[in-house]
Parts: C-alpha cells; structure tokens; sequence
C-alpha cells in the first residue's frame, strides 16, 4: 500500500506544508496537469486499488475535506481496494 501526493503548488510552499503537519509519504509537486487531469482542482483524496482502479474519491475538490469519520471511511476504502486485489 502506498500513498502519494500531488499539489500544483510551488516546491517551497509545498516543502512548509508537509515538515508543519509532518506527512511522511511522497508527494509531487507542481504537478498543475496531473491534478487537473485527475479531478480539476484541489484538495481531493482517492484510494487507488492495486490494480488501478479508483475505487473511492472524497468528492472533496475545491473544498477542505470532509473530515467528520474520514478516518473510517479511508479504512473502509483501503480495505475495499485490497480486497479488490485478492479477487481473481
């Protein structure tokens, strides 16, 4: 399992961001077509199964994410991508 993320901010802005709430996992950054392409703005979450296919989206573009029960519902999707995975 692996986690990404995209902003089509600048390096530096992006650099602030990521030490001040500490995200561990890589990012890329002025990626304005990769995240226009995905959804056409930002933030916005999606958990990708291992073969690729979006199996959950927040919905969340253009806005700050929802964030009452994400936790859940993140864990929910992950599990649902995996399980995706193991099926032939």
């Amino acid at each position: 399992m692996k986690f990404i993320g995209l902003t089509w901010k600048p390096e530096e802005v992006a650099r602030r961001f990521l030490e001040t709430h500490q995200i561990p996992w890589p990012n890329g950054v002025g990626t304005p077509s990769m995240v226009d392409a995905l959804q056409g703005a930002a933030p916005t979450l999606y958990v990708v199964s291992p073969g690729g296919r979006i199996v959950w989206n927040d919905g969340r573009a253009r806005y700050e994410h929802a964030t009452e029960d994400l936790g859940t519902r993140l864990e929910k999707a992950i599990q649902q991508a995996l399980d995706e995975s193991e099926q032939p």
